[in-house]
């Protein structure tokens, strides 16, 4: 889910060729996306399963129990990435406003993984502060698909609930970002031109 990047956008914003990137034919918010679902597959392939595989070996793992909740996982995991792209694209377009760009990139790095349940799963935080991270779209992008992946959510009714959660969070965030970039284009000035 990358909660420390990358952010290789905000650092071509802020070196200026992102203005290279607009004259590409793609649009700009797909092409991103695309280069971090190729990042994302490579780490599940990679550093993913290899560690998942030796702990079976070591561990007695709690697998999902069937197709259906491993189809459901893959789609929460989706939706997950998805969320976390978004979140970060977000992040990264706040450099065409600001001089420098490390404050907001370590701490969305922070509030990702502390309202992910990334350190502790969110279950274990108190009352208001539990409603707050529910509140958020944090837990969508890892606290979720683990409760999918553990079977928390028995019912269809739940498990629904929970991948609609996921998927408004991520329209809401692709959304949201498809603004902030248009609105950012109009602030793009190049030299000479």
């Amino acid at each position: 889910m990358a909660p420390f990047g990358p952010f290789e956008l905000a650092n071509r914003i802020v070196l200026g060729d992102v203005v290279s990137d607009l004259y590409r034919p793609l649009d700009l918010q797909s092409w991103w996306l695309a280069q971090d679902l190729g990042r994302a597959g490579f780490q599940l392939v990679f550093r993913g399963i290899p560690p998942l595989a030796l702990a079976a070996l070591v561990f007695d793992l709690r697998l999902p129990a069937g197709p259906g909740v491993w189809a459901a996982f893959a789609v929460s995991l989706g939706l997950g990435l998805g969320t976390a792209f978004a979140l970060r694209f977000l992040i990264s377009l706040s450099a065409f406003w600001l001089a420098d760009i490390r404050g907001p990139l370590q701490m969305s790095a922070m509030v990702f993984m502390f309202f992910s349940g990334f350190i502790l799963p969110v279950q274990f935080f108190p009352g208001a502060l539990r409603t707050l991270a529910d509140a958020l779209p944090f837990t969508a992008i890892v606290q979720l698909p683990a409760e999918v992946f553990l079977s928390k959510h028995r019912s269809p009714g739940e498990l629904l609930w929970v991948l609609a959660r996921q998927g408004a969070w991520m329209v809401a965030l692709v959304g949201a970002g498809r603004l902030v970039m248009e609105r950012a284009w109009r602030r793009v000035v190049v030299q000479g031109g």
